[in-house]
């Protein structure tokens, strides 16, 4: 079973367990500037949650399996490499607002700080969901988006080394067997592993 998430009205609460996936898919999506399908850090109003996916992971497809059961997944995925010996203003400003992203969710979860804060680019984030699925996650999702985030950037994303980036990069140049016009070739070469 499988629902896109926009879609997806029957609950108006989000389980915990999809949040943090989406917050997984957040942080690729920042790595990798996709700017179609969350609202945080980039220039759009509400996002693009079409892009995102439900799938029941138990093996009982049954359609009362709980959320629990279900991972999130993104489809039609997009990569916007940019260039920043062409274009440094605009890579700045992108790495300036993810980077500020970070270190607010950072200080949000600091022992010297009394009371978590939801910060603006989360607020837009649920706002979004909101706006675009009628799902509420309020600030207590939006905790929980935050805290994954921290999470899986220490515990995923900082371990990486260069070498892994480079044949991760490898890996995906191997992928692309159709590519029109060289769609794919010409993104790849945008990929700068030390970003």
């Amino acid at each position: 079973d499988e629902y896109l998430l926009h879609k997806h009205k029957s609950n108006q609460k989000l389980e915990n367990n999809i949040i943090k996936g989406m917050a997984r898919l957040l942080v690729l999506d920042m790595i990798v500037n996709n700017t179609d399908r969350f609202c945080s850090v980039w220039d759009n109003d509400y996002g693009n949650l079409a892009n995102l996916m439900v799938v029941n992971s138990s093996s009982n497809s049954s359609s009362s399996t709980s959320s629990g059961d279900c991972e999130v997944v993104g489809i039609d995925g997009d990569m916007n490499c940019i260039n920043m010996n062409v274009n440094k203003d605009l890579f700045q400003r992108y790495k300036t607002k993810v980077s500020d992203y970070c270190s607010n969710i950072r200080k949000n979860f600091n022992e010297e700080e009394e009371e978590w804060k939801e910060s603006k680019e989360s607020r837009k984030l649920r706002n979004g969901i909101r706006e675009m699925t009628g799902l509420e996650i309020g600030e207590e999702g939006s905790r929980v988006l935050e805290e994954e985030i921290k999470d899986f950037i220490e515990k995923r994303v900082k371990v990486l080394t260069r070498k892994d980036l480079e044949d991760m990069k490898e890996r995906v140049e191997k992928m692309v067997e159709v590519d029109w016009a060289d769609v794919w070739k010409d993104m790849l070469k945008g990929i700068n592993v030390d970003f």
